[in-house]
C-alpha cells in the first residue's frame, strides 16, 4: 500500500509540474519545447541501413551450385568411353590387317624380283652367247665366200649356173659334186643401169 500511495503522489506531482508548466509558459513556446522533444526521441531511435545487406537464402544457393554428379551420368560417360575404346579398336585391327596384308604383298613382290632378276641375268648370257656364235658363224661363213668381179649381167641369167661353169674349169671336181658344195651365188648391191655404170655388180659364192 505504501509504494501505491508513493506512485500516486509521483503522479499527482507529474501533473501538477505540468500543470504549472502550461500556466508559466506560452502556447507557441510549450508546442517548440514538444518538437523538441519528439526530435529527440527519434534522434535516438536507430535507423535503417541506407544499404542494407543481402541475405542469402537456401533457394539462391541452390540454383547457383553446380548440377549434381550422380551415378547415371557417371555410367553414361563409362558407356561413351566404352564405346569410343571399341571403335579405336575396331580400326587398329583394320591398320594391323592392312599392314599384314601389305607385308605379304611386299614378300611376294620381292620373290618375283628375285626371279625376274635372275631371269633377266639369263637372257643376258644367253643374248651374249649367240652373239658370239653369230660372229663366229658370219666369220667361218665369210672365210669360205667367193667374189667374183667383172662376170658380165644379162637378163634373166641363171647366175648359180654360170658360176658352176666357170669353177669346172679352175677346181678338178664333177659337176654334180660343185653343185652340191655350191649352195648360194647372188650378186651384191641393186642393180644399176647400164647407162650410168657400165661395170658390172660382184657375184658372191
Amino acid at each position: 500500500m505504501a509504494n501505491s500511495s508513493q506512485a500516486d503522489t509521483r503522479l499527482v506531482d507529474h501533473d501538477y509540474n505540468l500543470n504549472a508548466l502550461t500556466e508559466a509558459c506560452d502556447e507557441e513556446e510549450i508546442e517548440a519545447m514538444m518538437i523538441e522533444t519528439a526530435k529527440t526521441k527519434y534522434d535516438h531511435t536507430p535507423l535503417p541501413s541506407p544499404n542494407p545487406k543481402k541475405v542469402r537464402t537456401k533457394t539462391k544457393d541452390k540454383l547457383k551450385e553446380p548440377d549434381e554428379i550422380t551415378n547415371e551420368v557417371i555410367f553414361d560417360a563409362i558407356q561413351t568411353l566404352i564405346k569410343r575404346f571399341d571403335e579405336q579398336d575396331l580400326r587398329l585391327k583394320k591398320i594391323d590387317k592392312s599392314m599384314e596384308e601389305n607385308a605379304h604383298a611386299v614378300k611376294e613382290n620381292k620373290k618375283d624380283i628375285g626371279k625376274m632378276r635372275k631371269e633377266i641375268t639369263d637372257l643376258r648370257k644367253e643374248n651374249i652367247s649367240l652373239r658370239q656364235q653369230c660372229l663366229e658363224h658370219a666369220r667361218y661363213k665369210r672365210r669360205w665366200d667367193l667374189r667374183l668381179i667383172g662376170l658380165p649381167e644379162k637378163e634373166n641369167e641363171d647366175t648359180r649356173e654360170t658360176v658352176i661353169g666357170i669353177l669346172t674349169r679352175v677346181i678338178p671336181w664333177s659337176v654334180e659334186k660343185l653343185r652340191q658344195s655350191v649352195d648360194t651365188v647372188h650378186r651384191l648391191g641393186k642393180r644399176n643401169d647400164a647407162a650410168t655404170n657400165k661395170l658390172p655388180r660382184p657375184v658372191i659364192i
